[in-house]
């Protein structure tokens, strides 16, 4: 695989956001936040698995503790999983990544961790114009993945959100 981001790193900067997030949800600094945040991230797991609703899915992101959460724990091994995906086809299978603009559909974006890592991606290859089109349930995790992205792309990507199911 190439040394563009190697895999094994997350952007400093969508770690920072969700580091920023979790002291402004939990008014608490550095490790103090992520320690009130612990308990944040069993009960989305819990939520994720054993105490997974059978008919409507809840909107977990309303509750910020628990955006934050995901945004510290879950988001980012999203981001690295489909960066991993999308480096195998790229590189791998020779798929030919078009360098003039790119047009993404993010369906149950959440707060963005597979569109955003699509768009940081397909960024350090080199694709001058992209649009990020995010779809979710959830406004509140329509209303994170704004600030998430721009941290994260800069403002050079278009970035539209829709709430729908």
């Amino acid at each position: 695989m190439s040394v563009i981001n190697p895999l094994n790193q997350y952007p400093k900067t969508a770690e920072g956001y969700w580091l920023n997030f979790a002291e402004e949800v939990t008014e608490l600094k550095g490790e103090e936040a992520l320690e009130k945040i612990t308990s944040a991230v069993a009960r989305l797991s819990d939520l994720f698995t054993i105490d997974r609703p059978e008919k409507k899915f809840p909107d977990y992101f309303s509750d910020s503790e628990l955006l934050s959460a995901y945004g510290l724990f879950f988001l980012p091994q999203s981001f690295v999983r489909t960066t991993f995906a999308l480096r195998f086809i790229t590189e791998a299978r020779q798929w030919k990544v078009p360098t003039d603009s790119l047009r993404i559909l993010d369906l149950g974006s959440g707060p963005g961790s597979c569109g955003v890592a699509c768009a940081h991606y397909f960024k350090e290859l080199g694709v001058s114009k992209i649009e990020l089109n995010a779809l979710d349930h959830s406004a509140t995790a329509l209303a994170a993945l704004e600030p998430f992205s721009a941290a994260v792309l800069g403002n050079k990507t278009e970035v539209k959100t829709r709430m729908g199911d």
